[in-house]
């Protein structure tokens, strides 16, 4: 029995090696006899098939891919509530110190300012001013002094001036100011025109004129932060001239309220000036102005128009104003037009502001009334700024001069004239060291036939040259002025002109440090013989030389 089974498995191991050298045989039919049979066999027979290796054919090789189905998007929504809680915490001072920047350096204000020098004709002069400011209080005082002499050349030849200003500004609220100030000025003159053949009957004493003017001042306004924006201004002040033994009181009063704003605005000036003569001329008079007025503006325009009523000389003129301003060229080329009325005080102290040889008459007294019609252009463009203007004038009661029965001193009387008038300013930087400018008034009198304008030029002239140099510590300054020859009548009643005026004055100036300069100012370098009115020449040419300090 053993024999046949010993027999029967050498069978099945023959066949089995002849199928696996044919290559008939696939794997899987292998693997599932090899299964049966050795759930048949014993463990002893198992030992001997473990030790027989079969080579089996290579297998076809299956690709395979395998896929995964896209998952659908999922959105979710978020909602986070988080509730912040400050919390303080303490931080200990750091051990390292950041590094820090050097500040700039404070730029020095000074509250005051002197100029003191000395020129030939032995003639001083002194400037001196000091500001300052305590708590809601600003105040400041300017003073000056300047006195010639050349009364060695010609008799009664020098004149001196003191002035002084001094004022107060009063911080009442954060919007309103409280404005005073006191001023008085000292003004030595003498009548040096004295004609050969009188020059005896007048001795020192009769020839000296004090000029002598004592005046306060007082006023509020608002701060220019606001909207509504108003002044009113007083001033009062007393003048007494020797040789005519004039008094004169003049009460100036003038106010300013206007409100801005987007671009539509109103305004109201009015003013009020008051003299009163007395002593040699018992007389007074007054002028009374008011201008209300509607002004608009936007990118291009501005525009303003209103009336003008001025009461003087016993009448009322009445006249519109208005200007009307296009930038045409964003600030480079502005066109102005416009109406305007202006008026002049001839009280005694403006008048002898310019002439202190005026002698006082009874009915001298008025204001001049100037109706103006003009057009012109303004802008800067680069380093140019320019400003001209040209119309017509229609002038009443135009103040003019001529000799009094005295022929040291100078009569009032009144003209009225028209006058074409062309006006015009400007200045061009070259560079950092040199700035040119200049400008000219051109007057065309038009006048009756029996009518002279004496003492008025037609045409003044003047240029000028502002030279920087030694980085900036030194300053030149040359002005050349050119007026034409005026019309005069002297005491027999003839008519002249008096000689051009072409004057060449320089300043110079040199800083030394931030405190201390020097300056040399000449006047009359061509040391032309002209003057303005009959009889009262220039000096000629004077320099005077000093020192300027800031502290």
């Amino acid at each position: 029995m053993n024999t046949l089974k010993y027999i029967f498995t050498i069978a099945i191991a023959i066949c089995i090696q002849a199928n696996v050298n044919s290559q008939v045989d696939s794997t899987a039919v292998l693997n599932e006899a090899q299964t049966e049979e050795q759930s048949k066999l014993g463990s002893e027979e198992l030992e001997v098939i473990k030790a027989f290796k079969a080579k089996l054919a290579t297998a076809s090789s299956l690709a395979v891919k395998p896929t995964i189905e896209a998952a659908p998007p999922v959105n979710r929504d978020y909602d986070y509530r988080i509730s912040i809680v400050p919390y303080n915490i303490d931080y200990a001072e750091p051990t390292i110190k950041p590094f820090a920047m050097k500040p700039d350096a404070k730029k020095e204000y000074y509250k005051g300012y002197a100029k003191l020098g000395f020129g030939n004709f032995k003639s001083p002069l002194g400037d001196v001013s000091y500001h300052n400011t305590a708590g809601k209080v600003e105040y400041g005082i300017l003073a000056n002094y300047l006195s010639l002499d050349n009364s060695d050349k010609i008799s009664y030849q020098k004149m001196s001036d003191i002035n002084v200003d001094a004022h107060a500004n009063i911080k009442l609220t954060d919007n309103l100011e409280l404005l005073s100030g006191i001023y008085t000025s000292i003004d030595k003159r003498y009548f040096y025109h004295i004609p050969i053949n009188q020059s005896r009957l007048y001795g020192e004493e009769a020839a000296i004129r004090n000029l002598s003017t004592y005046g306060a001042k007082v006023g509020i306004q608002n701060s220019s932060n606001y909207a509504l924006q108003y002044k009113l201004m007083a001033d009062a002040n007393y003048l007494a001239i020797t040789n005519d033994d004039t008094n004169e009181l003049n009460t100036e009063v003038n106010g300013k309220i206007s409100y801005a704003g987007k671009s539509l605005g109103v305004s109201l000036d009015a003013e009020m000036d008051f003299s009163k003569v007395s002593e040699s001329v018992d007389s007074s008079f007054l002028t009374l102005s008011a201008t209300p007025s509607l002004f608009w503006s936007n990118d291009k325009f501005n525009v303003t128009a209103g009336a003008s009523t001025i009461l003087a000389n016993d009448s009322a003129y009445i006249f519109p104003v208005a200007e009307l301003l296009i930038d045409v060229l964003a600030d480079k080329l502005q066109i102005i037009a416009g109406l305007d009325q202006e008026y002049i005080h001839n009280s005694i102290r403006n008048v002898t502001s310019y002439n202190p040889y005026y002698q006082a008459q009874p009915g001298n007294y008025g204001s001049t009334i100037t109706k103006s019609y003009y057009g012109g252009a303004q802008g800067d463009w680069a380093k140019l700024s320019y400003r001209g203007k040209v119309g017509y004038r229609e002038i009443s009661n135009q103040a003019i001069l001529t000799n009094a029965e005295d022929v040291r001193k100078f009569d009032l009387n009144y003209i009225d004239m028209n006058s074409v008038f062309i006006e015009a300013t400007a200045s061009y930087s070259l560079n950092e060291t040199f700035t040119i400018g200049g400008g000219f008034q051109q007057n065309i009198f038009d006048l009756e036939d029996d009518v002279i304008a004496f003492h008025l030029p037609s045409m003044r002239y003047n240029a000028y040259t502002v030279i920087h140099l030694l980085d900036n510590k030194l300053t030149v300054r040359p002005t050349l002025a050119f007026t034409d020859k005026v019309e005069f009548i002297n005491s027999n009643g003839e008519v002249g002109k008096l000689d051009p005026m072409l004057s060449l004055n320089t300043t110079i100036n040199y800083k030394i440090g931030d405190h201390f300069g020097l300056f040399v100012d000449g006047k009359n370098l061509f040391s032309n013989n002209y003057s303005e009115y009959y009889g009262y020449d220039d000096v000629g040419l004077h320099i005077h030389g000093g020192i300027t300090f800031k502290f």
